[in-house]
Formats: structure tokens, sequence, C-alpha cells
């Protein structure tokens, strides 16, 4: 039952890949078709005030964390991301006693190794994956701990970082006499590449569409790490003639933090140009504000429009765009704690047969307080003061339960905090995040609306008005502090 469980993932996969080259030019599919035999990112050491350790893919901390404050002390190693021939899981536990929590690692589903002292091993499910022979360019890697010492007197029952647990690629740190236990070979991983310059973002234009008003780029985060959203990605138009005279600059457009494996639609609307016979070239990350682990695919260099009777490209057809939110309600439930419910626009646009269990094709993933075995999952980020903090996850078994998410809270959220939403797809990676939406402009649309104001590229923070009324309105609304941006229709955008 295990072989066939990897091989049904390893297949559901390769299918990913396949549905991705079909949507790259020939310039990112040479780079597709030269990866690695394995998907992997680096493994980051977390370290907590007493002195624990927890090991995670990702730089970014699992929402509902306990156990904190945590210190992101780096990258390990390289793991692989998902399973396949010549890879076994390495499965995450967590323990607490009192206000003590412990995580522990191990390459079978039953409890890390043994301490002296401790309750029930929860098994969170599989965090990475390690080649389970040792394979080219893959080294050892060894787990150790200690027990966990414990006194009845309060002020000093937890010593230290007593109950730790270590992962390393370093025998001799492994064996040393601190650790009472030693835990041996968990499998192989990478270290061929130096994880510090692998852990990085890789921006990259897949594709570009003409339309009828304007231009359209498929922004796609390849990296193995986060853009957080400062600086975040930004990406810019230029359009010249037939003498390469420039007629046209967008200035930067911001798309906000960007997963890693997740693209992002932008549209630069050009107005009453008129397109034909000129070339364009779009940008992302210009300024280079993000680091990269490649600079040079950022660039699509200019591309010639054809004539008068071009055809207009068509979107392809299994390109799903990002939930589109609504903040439709925001209820008081007593004591500060606040429910606020948000309408998925396009929820009926995610497929059918996306909404399907991965049992025995995937282990459950933490999500909602518990495992899950949905396929997709909706996972609620809030934006305070420019920090992403994820603090919900929402299993969909249905396209329904896609169509409203609510957040609840236990204090008010600030008008300049923003909540983004993006839909997870576990079989295959892909995620599709939502732009951030301003908690503050909630009841704004049903008063700018009627008065001819309407949504400026899809944006709930964004209003162009084709009134005089509208616009007045919406200008007086961002004087008095709503974070919302004004424009009338007929305007020079900025």
């Amino acid at each position: 039952m295990k072989r066939r469980t990897l091989f049904a993932a390893f297949i559901l996969t390769l299918m990913s890949l396949v549905l991705l080259t079909g949507e790259v030019s020939h310039t990112v599919e040479t780079r597709v078709m030269a990866a690695p035999e394995f998907q992997k990112e680096p493994l980051f050491q977390f370290h907590n005030k007493r002195g624990r350790d927890l090991y995670k893919r990702g730089a970014t901390l699992p929402a509902g964390l306990t156990g904190g404050p945590w210190e992101n002390k780096g990258p390990v190693c390289l793991v692989a991301r998902e399973p396949g021939p010549q890879l076994k899981p390495i499965y995450m536990f967590r323990a607490a006693i009192d206000d003590i929590v412990l995580y522990g690692y191990d390459d079978g589903p039953t409890k890390p190794g043994s301490f002296n002292k401790g309750s029930a091993w929860a098994n969170i499910g599989v965090e990475f994956y390690v080649a389970s022979t040792q394979l080219p360019g893959t080294v050892p890697l060894y787990g150790a701990s200690r027990d966990l010492f414990y006194t009845v007197q309060p002020s000093v029952h937890d010593l230290g970082s007593s109950g730790t647990y270590r992962l390393t690629t370093d025998h001799e740190i492994a064996t040393k006499s601190k650790y009472d236990h030693y835990h041996g070979i968990l499998g192989y991983v990478w270290t061929e590449t130096a994880a510090e310059d692998e852990a990085r973002p890789d921006l990259t234009i897949v594709k570009t569409y003409v339309r009828d008003n304007g231009i359209e780029a498929i922004i796609r985060n390849q990296g193995n790490y986060q853009v957080s959203s400062q600086p975040g990605v930004s990406a810019v138009l230029t359009i010249i003639d037939k003498n390469g005279k420039p007629v046209y600059f967008s200035g930067a457009k911001q798309l906000g933090g960007m997963s890693p494996n997740q693209q992002r639609p932008v549209l630069f609307e050009t107005g009453k140009l008129d397109l034909a016979r000129k070339q364009y070239r779009v940008q992302v990350d210009a300024g280079t504000l993000v680091a990269e682990s490649n600079e040079n695919n950022n660039d699509t260099g200019f591309i010639e429009i054809p004539g008068p009777k071009m055809k207009i490209n068509p979107l392809p057809a299994d390109f799903v765009r990002p939930p589109g939110l609504i903040l439709s309600d925001v209820k008081g439930l007593g004591n500060g704690r606040m429910n606020y419910t948000f309408s998925v626009t396009n929820w009926d646009q995610f497929k059918p047969e996306w909404f399907q269990s991965l049992e025995n094709v995937l282990p459950p993933g933490p999500c909602g307080g518990g495992d899950t075995n949905a396929r997709l999952v909706a996972r609620t980020i809030v934006i305070h003061n420019s920090v992403p903090l994820p603090v919900a996850c929402k299993p969909l078994n249905t396209q329904q339960e896609l169509s409203s998410i609510v957040l609840a809270t236990p204090t008010r959220l600030g008008d300049s905090d923003q909540v983004r939403i993006y839909v997870e797809d576990r079989a295959t990676g892909s995620k599709y995040e939502s732009s951030a939406y301003p908690v503050g402009v909630f009841g704004v649309d049903k008063i700018l609306v009627p008065m001819g104001c309407k949504f400026f590229l899809g944006r709930a923070s964004s209003y162009i008005c084709s009134s005089d009324q509208g616009f007045a309105a919406c200008e007086n609304m961002r004087q008095k502090g709503k974070p919302i941006e004004c424009r009338k229709t007929g305007k020079p955008q900025p």
C-alpha cells in the first residue's frame, strides 16, 4: 500500500509539471527541462528561548504555533518537497507538558525516540522527504535528543534545552555527550548547492498576452522561497514605436508578496493607445529589490506586436484567476472578538473535480486545528504593519465551501490591516492567492458603486469613477482616513 501511495503522489506531481510546461514560453521551458531530479528546498531550523528546536520546509512558521517566540536560525540542508522514487518521508511530532512544547522527527509514524518524561506524541504529518539511500551529492542527516528534566519546583520546572531534538548533518554534534539519545541516520540530504543560495525566490515572466485594452503578463515565483510584502513584487511595461521611441511607460505595478510556485496575472491598461506595429517589454523586479537565485530571467526583451488585424490572445482553457474577495459582513461577538465574513466571487471557477480527498494518495496535512485529507485548503493571512501573519486554514471539500470564508479574531482589526486568502492545491503544489483586502474599506463600495464608481483592476481598495459626484465622494472618504485610491475616467493614470 505504501509503494502505491508514493507512486500515485509521484504521478500527480509529474502531471502538474507537464501542465506547467504547457504554459511557459520557450525561454522558461528550457529551465524547467533542466531542473534537478527532485524538487528541493531548504530545511530551516527555528530555535526558541527555552533552547528547543523546530525544523520545517519554508522560512515562515505555521499558523497557531506555540512555545515561542521562535528565531529562524537559517537553513540546515536541502530536502525533497514531494514524494518520489528512492525517497522516504520524515514525520514531525509534537508533545506538550504544561506549557512545555516539544517537537521531534522520525522516518516512521511512531514517536521520535524516547524522553524520560513526557506525554503522548501527536503525529503532525510528513514535513519533508529525504533519500532512503546515499545518492550522489547527499550526506547523512542525523537525529539526536535530550531527555526532559523535570522538577516539582514551579520556578525551575523547565531546565534550559532539556527535551530538545536536533537534526544535523554533523556526526560529531549528533553524537556529543550532551545528547542522551543518538537516533542514527534518518536519511540522506543534499548539499551540492549552498542552502542559502537555494533559499531564494526566482521571479520570472511565464507568458504575456496582447489584450484589447492593454498587455497582460503572468508573473511566477518559481524559486524555493517566498517574497514578502515588503519589498514585494513589482512589474513594469515599456512600449516603443517602430523607430524605437518610447510611447508608453506604466511605472511600477505592485503585486505584493508571492509564495513559492505561485503565479499572478498583472494587466497594464494602455487606454486608447494604438498597439499595432509597436513593441513591448515587460520586466519584473526591474529595480532588483528582491534578492533572487537567478537575476537573469526578469525581462521579456522587446516583443513585436503585429498589425491592426492582430489576433487577441485568449486566456488558456485551464486558467483560473486567484480568489476575488469581498468583505460582506463584520460582526462583533462580545469581549472584543470579531467575525469577518469574506465572499469569494469566483468560487465556481475552481473545478469540482479538484474538491476531492487525497486519502491513501498523500499523507494528511495540518489544517484548521487538525489534519485533513482534502486536496484543496483555503489559508487566511492577516497583514499587520506590513507583516504577513498566517492565522487560519479551512479544508475545502466542495465548491460551496470556498464561496464564503469566515475569519474569527480575538480583537477588532485596524482599518490599515489587510486580509489575503490563498487556495493551496496539495496535489500539485499550486497556489491561487487573492489580492490583499484592506479591512478599512468595508462598506465603501455600498456608497460609491451607486454613484458611478467601480473597482479598478479588480482591487477592493482602488476605485475608478465615471461621475464627478462619485469621484468627489471617494476623495472625501480617502481624506478622512479610508485606505483607498480614487481615479476618474478620462484622467491620466499614475
